[in-house]
């Protein structure tokens, strides 16, 4: 395997310019890399997350978070987390546990891609949201949560948080303490606000740059056309 040429651009805790990040990665090597990511469109009822990640060498049973979807008023909007074969969707203050259900996971070194489709439908009191994930060619059925979430005025913009999230102000911890933070590269980051036909998805997971069928990037963040800010990492050459 040839080496990765190494560091190209250090992302600090000051704002970034929209950037193409085509052909690169994000490394994240420690506990404070994370990258935030506002998101462009309203993502409340329906969204569609998907990205590509590989882990270190040294980081294979650890609990690590993701990404998180998140606006101020519910910091853990949406949530994916690994550990081992197991993944975990939070979605607001509920779960569900996908327990040695990806086995077929690739391991350290290899890539592996990652979608999640979320959409709501609210009656008088509660909302009834569908939840599906899917990791490379597996995907899960569609898991139903009640909630009596409601969004509250004023919100601010909701955005996607890689790795570890922070908390927004002092004393506002989102419940990741028994998880670490992610540890390894992540590329490919797109967000809708829609729900992803399973041939969309598809092609998401199975496109190779100049070698298959692209996949529509998208459309309330686009990892072409890139806006990150508050984050400490390594963008590299893929």
């Amino acid at each position: 395997m040839n080496p990765l040429v190494f560091t190209l651009l250090l992302v600090s805790t000051c704002s970034a310019d929209v950037q193409d990040l085509t052909g690169k990665v994000m490394f994240f090597s420690g506990d404070v890399a994370h990258v935030e990511i506002p998101v462009s469109r309203d993502i409340d009822n329906t969204v569609t997350v998907c990205l590509r990640y590989r882990r270190t060498e040294h980081n294979n049973d650890t609990k690590q978070v993701l990404f998180t979807l998140q606006t101020r008023s519910v910091p853990l909007g949406l949530q994916v987390r690994r550990s081992d074969d197991d993944f975990t969707v939070k979605n607001r203050h509920d779960l569900i546990r996908y327990r040695n259900m990806f086995r077929q996971r690739k391991g350290a070194g290899e890539w592996n891609s990652v979608c999640v489709t979320r959409d709501s439908e609210t009656a008088r009191v509660t909302t009834l949201e569908r939840v599906q994930l899917w990791v490379n060619d597996m995907r899960t059925l569609r898991g139903l949560i009640n909630t009596v979430w409601r969004r509250t005025p004023g919100d601010l913009a909701p955005k996607l948080s890689l790795g570890k999230s922070r908390p927004f102000q002092e004393g506002e911890t989102p419940d990741t303490t028994d998880y670490h933070p992610f540890l390894g590269e992540v590329k490919d980051v797109h967000v809708w606000d829609l729900i992803l036909s399973p041939c969309e998805i598809k092609r998401f997971i199975d496109y190779k740059e100049g070698c298959s069928d692209a996949f529509t990037p998208g459309n309330a963040v686009n990892w072409k056309a890139l806006e990150f800010t508050q984050g400490t990492v390594s963008i590299k050459q893929a």
